[in-house]
């Protein structure tokens, strides 16, 4: 059982509690193991990632700080770049969207191996030329040191 949780542990982009490993031992691999016998394993061989620490906790509600007070549809943008695995390549690709905030509507999104600047400036560009945009509006995205707010 131990060899079959580190196998898939090592697998690459996984990164499974005991939950999801308990889920796959039972349905992709056909063992009949419980959920905290699982975790009882996986913790007495030390294979538990992102333990709560039983530190005190705050009153902070992170997703009410983070979200923006948005009044209307174009006045905040996000942009960001995630990373996908493509398993025919063996490779990652970046993938660049831009969405409004208040409507959550995706604008516009851009795929390559690599994604410079100029390639934003190119997606904000089509953006702007295909969605009517206010005179002001603020741009928000949390990628390296340029990180933060813009307004434009």
């Amino acid at each position: 059982m131990i060899k079959e949780i580190k196998t898939l542990l090592n697998g690459e982009f996984v990164d499974y509690g005991y939950y999801k490993t308990y889920s796959y031992l039972n349905h992709e691999k056909g063992l009949k193991i419980g959920a905290y016998r699982t975790y009882k394993l996986m913790k007495e061989h030390n294979l538990l990632k992102f333990q709560r620490s039983k530190s005190k906790k705050t009153n902070r509600n992170w997703v009410k700080d983070l979200v923006p007070n948005v009044q209307s549809e174009f006045s905040f943008l996000e942009f960001d770049i995630k990373y996908v695995y493509i398993q025919g390549t063996h490779s990652n690709a970046q993938v660049l969207t831009i969405l409004d905030v208040y409507s959550r509507w995706q604008l516009g999104q851009y795929i390559a191996n690599s994604i410079k600047s100029e390639d934003v400036i190119n997606l904000f560009e089509q953006v702007f030329d295909t969605y009517p945009m206010p005179q002001q509006f603020i741009v928000r995205n949390d990628n390296g040191s340029h990180g933060g707010d813009l307004s434009l």
